[in-house]
């Protein structure tokens, strides 16, 4: 299976404006390489909240286009019960370049690097069925997926994700 890439819509109003400096306090940004039980392990200690994870790559425009609104999902959200995990499929070699993008955007989130890069492997271990970035998974507070956000015959409208991660955090 191939990686294709597909354009997404565009970025919300205000999604370009860069992001508030950063203020003394404020957490650096980090970036793990990460394998499949890694990721498991990972969802499971999130049980109990609401997980959104946000699979993109350096190289793919709609992804770092989109990614300014993951971010403000996880600083809007993340009191009311939302994480946001974001897992690069660049090879571990760029992990500098990945954390650039990352620190551009100013991801203080939860970011990882897949161990297997943009490969069929990445696509197998995280279940990206049809191949395509950007690519959305949405986890319930039980650890269970709730819904799949695939590009790969349609643009993934923003809208569309908040209103899924919204219905999740008031079926408490």
């Amino acid at each position: 299976m191939a990686l294709v890439i597909t354009g997404c819509s565009p970025s919300p109003p205000g999604a370009d404006a860069p992001p508030a400096p950063p203020g003394p306090d404020t957490p650096p940004v980090t970036v793990e390489v990460l394998d499949e039980q890694g990721f498991a392990d990972l969802l499971g200690r999130h049980r109990g909240r609401v997980v959104l994870v946000d699979f993109w790559a350096t190289w793919c425009s709609s992804c770092k286009e989109q990614l300014p609104h993951t971010i403000a999902l996880q600083e809007k959200l993340g009191e009311k019960g939302l994480t946001v995990i974001t897992v690069s499929l660049d090879d571990p070699e760029q992990k500098d370049a990945v954390l650039r993008v990352l620190e551009d955007k100013q991801a203080r989130t939860a970011n990882y690097l897949s161990q297997y890069g943009g490969s069929e492997k990445s696509m197998e271990v995280f279940a990206i069925e049809d191949g395509t970035l950007p690519h959305y998974k949405l986890y319930d507070r039980q650890g269970k997926l709730a819904h799949t956000f695939a590009s790969g015959t349609r643009n993934i409208e923003p809208d569309e994700i908040d209103r899924a991660i919204e219905a999740l955090l008031g079926s408490d």
